[in-house]
């Protein structure tokens, strides 16, 4: 993951609309992976790592990361969740992406947020979530 994503993915986890998901993969300092398994019972969080330990414990030092699959749905997600609509990132100029989203009472698509990767529209449109600090 490149130093951009991965500061993405730092203030991203900083964001009132984060949300770690079951299936979302981290990155830890020393570049140990993580997939996020759930909440248990205790409320402690699950961990699985590449060679399937599991460890249960409050999430620690670890970045999404946000060129995986699976964790840019959630992210995609998390935005729906906050803006209360659909939600849909595409590049329209090539190297621009624009995160729109739309609902049944404004069906014309808006734009949520934009930027140079669709995780970082993605992100941009969760900081920019109604009654979200910026």
């Amino acid at each position: 993951m490149s130093d951009n994503l991965h500061e993405l993915g730092r203030a991203a986890v900083a964001l009132p609309g984060w949300e770690w998901q079951p299936g979302m993969l981290a990155v830890e300092h020393d570049g140990s992976l993580w997939r996020y398994v759930g909440v248990d019972r205790e409320g402690d969080h699950g961990w699985v790592d590449g060679d399937g330990l599991v460890v249960w414990d409050e999430p620690w030092d670890v970045m999404p990361m946000l060129d995986d699959p699976a964790t840019l749905g959630w992210l995609e997600w998390l935005v729906r969740r906050a803006w209360g609509m659909s939600c849909w990132a595409e590049t329209r100029t090539g190297t621009t992406w624009w995160a729109y989203g739309a609902d049944a009472s404004k069906p014309d698509p808006r734009c949520l947020g934009y930027g140079d990767s669709r995780a970082h529209a993605l992100v941009a449109a969760l900081r920019a979530a109604p009654g979200r600090a910026p």
